[in-house]
């Protein structure tokens, strides 16, 4: 288990663990019914350092019931409200499109996201939004640029079981989903605006 303290030791950690070809995952608030960080490698947990309330940007170990705390002060909420949303955090609310009993009044954590920063399995920082993928560091332009085709392209040519079999697990009032990670796909395939 690694704690991270900022998106440079996340990128640290990504970089040792694909040069040495160990597996990395996200673990957030550890709540989730299915299964959470488990598997073979690194877990990078975020909830105990990167869990702070940046104006109205949030890091991935926020816990739900900390941000709805920070919103209320301006008179917003965050609408999806799994029963673990005192422990849950946002980063692993948006890996599994968390959502809660209210999802057909307030909808899935996806619908309520701007924008993602994200580090690639190579370790580069980029921001995933509504116009695509765009590099943290500008000198990483044309990796980003590459993946972004890349993605678009495997989309495309998977395009009708994309919009076919995917479609079943994304119904807004699902509340557990086996296969969270698509999901996530689905979300950066809908703001990359493909056909």
């Amino acid at each position: 288990m690694v704690f991270p303290r900022s998106a440079e030791d996340v990128v640290a950690v990504v970089r040792v663990c694909g040069e040495a070809g160990v597996p990395v995952t996200a673990r957030g608030g550890g709540t989730s019914m299915s299964g959470n960080a488990v598997g073979p490698g690194v877990a990078l947990d975020f909830s105990r350092y990167m869990n702070r309330i940046l104006d109205i940007d949030v890091e991935a170990g926020v816990a739900l019931d900390a941000l709805r705390s920070a919103t209320a002060l301006h008179g917003l909420d965050f609408g999806p409200d799994p029963s673990s949303h005192s422990r849950c955090t946002l980063g692993g609310m948006i890996g599994n499109d968390a959502c809660g009993n209210r999802s057909v009044r307030d909808g899935r954590t996806s619908g309520h996201v701007v924008a993602l920063e994200i580090v690639t399995a190579d370790g580069v920082r980029a921001v995933a939004d509504h116009a695509g993928l765009h590099p943290v560091d500008p000198r990483d332009g044309a990796l980003v640029a590459r993946l972004e085709a890349d993605l678009k392209r495997l989309a495309g040519e998977n395009l009708a079981p994309l919009r076919t079999e995917l479609g079943h697990a994304l119904h807004p009032a699902q509340l557990l989903d086996p296969n969270p990670g698509a999901q996530s796909t689905a979300h950066l395939l809908d703001r990359a605006q493909l056909p």
